[in-house]
């Protein structure tokens, strides 16, 4: 199948290895069985190719049913505890579609919330996600500011996406006293998307799995000024930060310009987006609560195991969990008699070698006397830890004005073609201006692939491999 050809313009990009900045691609016609994003999106004018129903949640139960580390192990089967049971909470604004999908892919139950259902949150959920845009008309909601702010001061954790605006970002709380302004640009006031632009700045246990100092996301927007409390984690090589975390009372403001829900959407999540966002919310979970251990340092823990009613228990399971599965061989121990509704019951655990970098918890099962589960499973309130350290950057001084955008158009004429058992997609660029871009180094990303390319006379073929499940998925590509 061959589409029309589309007029490609600048979307801003990190360079791959030669630190150019490079563009996206964008549409101005298309043909059928191809999907094109309307409106504005943090990814600018990208190219999508859509054949296939997006992405359904998890059918495993343990994805769904799983208690946070608040609730102890409930019956979770009830309407109530299926909203209590989850830790995440994501803001039903922006782009808040893709968050159940993606949040059940990596195994974190999450309900929605409304607006105005945001205060008193932080007794049940220990972190709140605002999706990219979902900021939009809540700076001038004095009910919205103040619920927010009295969900972080009273300990909960707010995690901030990127916002189309910049004034939005006045809907945040700030912590009490600051003379800085929270302030920045959102994606409509940046010069589109850059990826793997942002370096690591400082250490921190949400970074300990990105094993990178420039890890492989995207981000649209950025932070001009922040509390001087705030730790700033990732920025930009023109000094101008993606990620930033700080205090407010007891909790946590934590704000990133990363767009991971539309890029999910999108298909074009990076494997570094994913365990950072994993690792974030791991930390949010409990941030107080996370040590950082070492290879070799043992953990050692009491586990509040909690009575179930549906079910005599006499062991618990009991796993170290890490990016969404299990991470270490699974141990049980037998339980005392449990007079009460909980028992204390002490946990010890040696870091082996081969544990990879990143945030982990506990979670156990409980199991009757021939060692069937009676429960879903239930994270401890104990036992958060972070191993490794991120490898931070150089100093990244701010510039006086931020990255410019790259003064380029293109032609692009994809077309795909079945062959065996695999498709092989190809697409010709074309530059609109004859000249200016050679000589110049680019690259593609797609399917999660990349290739480096010239445009020679103006004009670059590139072929790539697709497996016959990205048609039931599509693809998205960019340059």
């Amino acid at each position: 199948m061959t589409t029309p050809l589309l007029k490609i313009k600048p979307l801003i990009l990190a360079a791959l290895l030669l630190c150019v900045s490079i563009p996206a691609l964008a549409q101005e016609g298309g043909g059928e069985g191809f999907w094109f994003p309307q409106g504005t999106n943090p990814a600018g004018d990208a190219f999508a190719q859509q054949t296939g129903p997006a992405a359904a949640t998890s059918d495993d139960p343990s994805a769904v049913l799983r208690t946070g580390i608040k609730k102890g192990v409930r019956d979770t089967l009830l309407d109530a505890e299926l909203f209590v049971g989850p830790d995440a909470a994501v803001l039903k604004s922006g782009f808040f579609e893709a968050w159940p999908a993606l949040l059940s892919a990596l195994r974190e139950p999450a309900v929605l919330v409304e607006s105005s259902d945001v205060a008193g949150l932080e007794k049940t959920k220990p972190f709140l996600i605002i999706p990219s845009g979902g900021l939009s008309g809540h700076a001038n909601s004095a009910f919205f500011k103040a619920s927010l702010a009295a969900y972080v001061r009273s300990g909960g954790v707010a995690i901030v996406f990127a916002q189309q605006n910049g004034g939005d970002l006045a809907a945040l709380p700030a912590p009490e006293g600051s003379k800085t302004a929270l302030s920045g640009a959102g994606w409509t006031q940046d010069n589109n998307p850059f990826f793997r632009a942002s370096s690591v700045q400082s250490a921190h246990p949400v970074l300990s799995g990105t094993g990178k100092s420039i890890p492989d996301i995207e981000t649209s927007g950025y932070l001009s000024s922040w509390p001087e409390k705030a730790q700033v984690l990732l920025a930009r090589t023109d000094g101008y930060p993606t990620l930033i975390v700080y205090p407010v009372g007891a909790g946590w403001v934590v704000v990133t310009t990363l767009f991971t829900d539309y890029s999910f959407g999108q298909g074009r999540l990076e494997q570094d987006e994913k365990i950072l966002l994993q690792d974030l919310m791991e930390w949010a979970k409990a941030p107080e609560d996370m040590q950082t251990l070492a290879v070799g340092q043992q953990l050692d823990t009491p586990i509040l195991i909690h009575r179930t009613d549906r079910g005599e228990a006499s062991a618990a399971r009991i796993s170290i969990v890490g990016q969404g599965k299990t991470a270490a061989p699974d141990q049980t121990v037998k339980l005392p008699a449990m007079k009460g509704k909980a028992v204390s019951l002490p946990f010890s655990f040696t870091i082996p070698a081969d544990l990879a970098p990143g945030n982990y918890h506990l979670e156990y099962v409980l199991l009757d006397a021939a060692g069937r589960a009676v429960t879903a499973a239930a994270e401890a309130d104990s036992g958060r830890f972070s191993l490794g350290q991120p490898t931070v950057a150089a100093p990244l001084p701010r510039q006086k004005q931020p990255l410019p955008p790259f003064p380029l158009t293109f032609r692009v004429e994809p077309g795909q073609e079945q062959a065996g058992g695999s498709n092989s997609f190809t697409v010709a660029i074309t530059a609109d201006t004859p000249g200016i871009a050679q000589n110049q180094d680019f690259f593609m990303r797609m399917a999660g692939q990349e290739k480096t390319f010239r445009l020679t006379a103006d004009k670059a073929l590139l072929t790539f491999a697709r497996s016959t499940d990205d048609a039931a998925t599509g693809v998205s590509y960019s340059i």
